[in-house]
């Protein structure tokens, strides 16, 4: 049972009231984010995944400045008012994975409290509206929803650690409603990568203009695979666009050494991004250092773009998501230029060729 979306907004209002406090807005954010998710998921409702949303946090109503605290006080008050489906939600939402030693924050509750938590957390079986309101909390700030990487480094702040596995978790959570809606979540809810608007409009191929030999060969490119969990770049000024096999494809080459490879090996997409040249010196760093040894990335100042399940950057003019078709290591017998195997091989590691489809231009706005 639920109170409607109008006694469920003036309760939180007067809640704020009692306990004045950034909570309220985190709160409303992640209602928000709920509605607009369960909106394109079928089967879901949207006015309920609002309410219950909206009232995840309502603990804080209780007492402001506790950590666990709030999960048991905000089942009880909503228990009180005969709202068990809100109830379920304040027990559930800190909990990503089950178990109150997942809990970030201090165990502020007598023993018995931390067991009924427990107990109530071994009992249930997640429902789509208990993970929906997981994912909306690694969303919401008070200002509005943000990018998770965002949201994960305040908590980190605020508490001193985020556990990897929660970490994972919410990658997690957020490839599965994605799924679920056949759409880019943070296309759905409006957020782009450091909060910047979208930077980029997609055009045809036909419309491109660019001189392969002078963007690749002279200004350069980065080669960037990996989601928004983890990614990694290179620097690459050999490769090629042409057609193939009635597809419009680039070619890239990586050597066996670079991290770069195991990203781009791991996964069917990849990006090749093209830059002005005020971005020379991050190129330069991103074709020295190693991502394994360094955050590069975030040396080179650029700023992670994620599409189509892959990684691109903020700063590039033109962005090509590509898609592999075929990949093989270069051999030294096939050379029939030997000169060219002796100059540019002499530790024999040889580069791997990716073909790869292109399946999406983007450039700059």
């Amino acid at each position: 049972m639920l109170p409607t979306r109008e006694e469920a907004e003036q309760f939180v209002r007067e809640s704020e009231e009692i306990h004045p406090g950034p909570w309220g807005d985190h709160c409303r954010v992640a209602a928000w984010c709920a509605e607009r998710i369960a909106e394109h998921c079928e089967g879901m409702d949207a006015e309920k995944a609002y309410i219950v949303g909206l009232f995840h946090d309502i603990g804080r109503r209780i007492t402001v400045g506790t950590h666990f605290k709030h999960i048991i006080d905000g089942y009880r008050c909503m228990m009180e008012h005969g709202w068990d489906e809100a109830a379920r939600i304040c027990m559930t939402h800190s909990f990503q994975i089950k178990g109150i030693h997942t809990y970030i924050g201090n165990i502020d509750v007598p023993p018995e409290d931390a067991e009924e938590v427990e107990a109530y957390l071994t009992s249930v079986e997640y429902d789509d509206y208990d993970l929906l309101i997981q994912l909306c909390d690694a969303l919401a700030l008070p200002e509005g929803p943000v990018a998770m990487e965002k949201r994960i480094a305040d908590i980190t702040k605020r508490y001193g650690s985020y556990p990897e596995e929660k970490r994972k978790r919410c990658y997690e959570l957020r490839d599965y409603f994605e799924k679920k809606m056949g759409k880019n979540l943070y296309e759905v809810l409006g957020i782009m990568k450091g909060e910047k608007t979208m930077s980029f409009q997609e055009v045809s191929i036909e419309e491109l203009q660019m001189n392969p030999f002078t963007k690749i060969g002279k200004e350069w490119m980065l080669i960037t695979a990996g989601n928004e969990e983890k990614h990694n770049t290179m620097t690459a000024s050999w490769g090629g666009v042409g057609v193939l096999w009635g597809k419009n494809v680039v070619t890239a080459y990586i050597r066996p050494q670079r991290y770069t490879k195991e990203f781009v090996d791991a996964q069917d997409v990849f990006t090749l991004s093209f830059f002005g040249d005020n971005c020379r010196e991050a190129l330069t760093l991103c074709g020295k250092v190693s991502g394994k040894d360094r955050d590069k990335i975030k040396e080179a100042g650029l700023t992670p773009y994620y599409v189509d399940g892959t990684t691109a950057f903020e700063e590039a003019e033109l962005v090509f998501v590509c898609r592999k078709l075929y990949a093989d290591e270069i051999r030294s017998e096939k050379f029939i230029d030997k000169d060219a195997d002796e100059n540019c091989y002499p530790q024999k590691d040889y580069h791997t060729m990716y073909i790869a489809e292109i399946t999406k231009v983007l450039v700059k706005k």
